[in-house]
């Protein structure tokens, strides 16, 4: 059986987009082996090696002194990583720990594919892409930054979610399926700043249900403090995010791509708070590219405040036309993940 190596970052993002094409790579006969500096609970019990590599951008000058030792750390755990499972390719997920497994792999000349879910590359995926064979990308934006013979525009691989009729997820979570809901979470490891606002706005809107996810470090102080409301129910982290879009009328989250892969999937409106220290402002690029759609409304994080939140989340979650007409304003999504598993499995046949 052949194998690939698929190397990811420390977040959910870009866990979970490994996750999704290693499931399509299983259908082509090929087993999927992760490299991660991550929470491994997020690979779903995947066969994983952990590597300690961080990033260079925006760290303390002691960080940035350091980051050097580091590399050096995940060079050698790579070499011993792919020198053991000898893996047929490599698939680099676009973030600063694919950059030690990636260069290994050219070195031991074994073919390496990239895929970036952002509008405009990071500096890893655009130094990558010199080396690389196959460059995929979920937005065509992205393009102008990449070697245009190497790139293909594939859409974002998105996860498998299940997919349930609105009344029918609301009922299964224990919510009324006649009274509105707004489902908020700050990505797989929360947002503190969103939450907080929560606490404050959550008992002053009226007719509205939420479902909170707050991540695993703020969910006792949140808990604490919506102790005794009704109109809420708070989960420290959401694995079944197919039965929380379902259920959903109004999203309100951060920016990261795959996340607007997901909300995009669902066509569900969403109010987006792009994090303010995403390398490059990935966050804000991205849900620009869907505000210009009409399909999201985006509120800066300089610009938030409780009753800026308030009056977004009621002007849509109050308005059926309002909502129906942003649904309709998202594009068609495709999945890349089965585009990109099958495109690697092509390019290991020839």
């Amino acid at each position: 059986m052949k194998k690939v190596l698929i190397a990811t970052g420390g977040t959910g993002g870009h866990i979970f987009v490994g996750v999704a094409v290693a499931s399509e790579l299983k259908k082509y006969g090929i087993e999927a082996v992760f490299s991660t500096s991550g929470r491994s609970e997020d690979l779903g019990g995947l066969r994983y090696y952990p590597i300690h590599a961080r990033g260079f951008l925006g760290k303390s000058v002691f960080k940035q002194f350091s980051y050097p030792f580091s590399f050096i750390l995940s060079l050698t755990e790579s070499f011993w990583m792919i020198l053991k499972e000898r893996p047929h390719a490599v698939l680099g997920t676009g973030s600063y720990a694919s950059v030690a497994p990636a260069i290994t792999a050219r070195f031991l000349l074994i073919p390496l594919f990239i895929t970036e879910i952002d509008s405009i590359p990071g500096m890893a995926t655009r130094f990558l892409s010199h080396f690389a064979y196959r460059v995929y990308i979920s937005f065509v934006e992205a393009a102008r930054w990449l070697p245009k013979k190497k790139t293909r525009i594939m859409g974002c691989p998105v996860r498998r979610l299940r997919v349930l009729e609105d009344n029918a997820a609301k009922a299964e979570l224990g919510l009324n399926p006649q009274i509105p809901l707004v489902f908020v979470f700050g990505g797989s490891g929360g947002a503190q700043k969103i939450s907080e606002l929560m606490t404050e706005l959550i008992p002053q809107i009226d007719g509205v249900q939420f479902l909170l996810s707050t991540g695993r470090r703020d969910y006792n102080e949140i808990s604490e403090k919506l102790m005794g409301c009704e109109k809420v129910k708070i989960y420290p982290f959401i694995s079944d995010m197919g039965l929380a879009y379902s259920a959903s009328d109004l999203v309100v989250s951060r920016a990261g791509a795959l996340t607007l892969a997901e909300i995009q999937r669902f066509k569900k409106p969403a109010i987006l708070i792009p994090y303010p220290y995403a390398t490059l402002e990935h966050q804000a690029r991205n849900a620009k590219v869907l505000e210009r759609m009409g399909c999201v409304r985006v509120i800066m994080e300089e610009e938030l405040s409780s009753q800026r939140l308030k009056s977004e989340i009621e002007n849509i979650i109050k308005s059926v036309h309002l909502r129906e007409d942003m649904s309709r304003s998202f594009p068609d999504i495709v999945n890349g993940a089965d585009r990109i598993a099958r495109d690697i499995a092509i390019c290991l046949d020839t």
